[in-house]
């Protein structure tokens, strides 16, 4: 009479470990090499800030204008107001800039970004369901695009990496794309090495 065999004895690989890990051995964050994004960005950053400056000028301007006498605001004051503007966006971009920086490693993938209140995410490719290239106007005339991100089950992008080169940003789609197919072959693998065999 055939009959089903499950074969229960648990093997050495299979015995569950849960030993103590030494946080002083953790690998540090400081020490992974992170790639800069396009210095396009930066100055692309910095056309859109002049852009703002003169869009509030002529605003400014046309509101002046239209106001009756003694009700005329202050060039010196308006003036004032658009260069201290113009001169905090500009450090801020130069500043937050030189933080901006992605990283690949084996198994996950790392962006950091950020000025005053700086963020590192990091994303395993084993969660990343697909990941997309978009652009803009402005930043298709500087030639850029931008990745973003997605896991499972998740309706927006849970990481976006902008001022990629276009070519870069294709071959940076393709890596995550193929490693995320091998990461769910080798768990489905996994799965079925762990899983009980059948002996008739």
């Amino acid at each position: 009479m055939d009959s089903a065999i499950h074969n229960t004895e648990p093997k050495s690989d299979d015995i569950f470990s849960n030993v103590s890990v030494d946080p002083n051995q953790l690998p540090k964050l400081e020490e992974v090499e992170y790639q800069p994004i396009s210095p396009k960005y930066k100055a692309m950053q910095l056309v859109v800030t002049l852009i703002v400056v003169v869009l509030i000028a002529v605003g400014g301007t046309a509101t002046s204008l239209s106001l009756q006498e003694g009700q005329i605001l202050s060039w010196s004051i308006m003036g004032g107001a658009m260069l201290l503007f113009f001169t905090l966006r500009t450090l801020l971009v130069n500043l937050g800039y030189k933080w901006k920086g992605y990283a690949l490693r084996e198994k996950d993938l790392i962006y950091r970004s950020g000025l005053i209140w700086r963020k590192v995410i990091i994303i395993p490719f084993a969660r990343i369901q697909h990941g997309e290239l978009s652009e803009g106007v402005i930043e298709r005339f500087y030639g850029l695009k931008k990745i973003r991100v997605y896991t499972a089950g998740g309706s927006s992008s849970d990481l976006t990496i902008p001022g990629l080169p276009k070519e870069r940003a294709e071959q940076l789609r393709k890596f995550i794309m193929d490693r995320v197919i091998e990461e769910a072959e080798e768990e489905a693998a996994e799965e079925v090495k762990g899983s009980p065999v059948d002996l008739n």
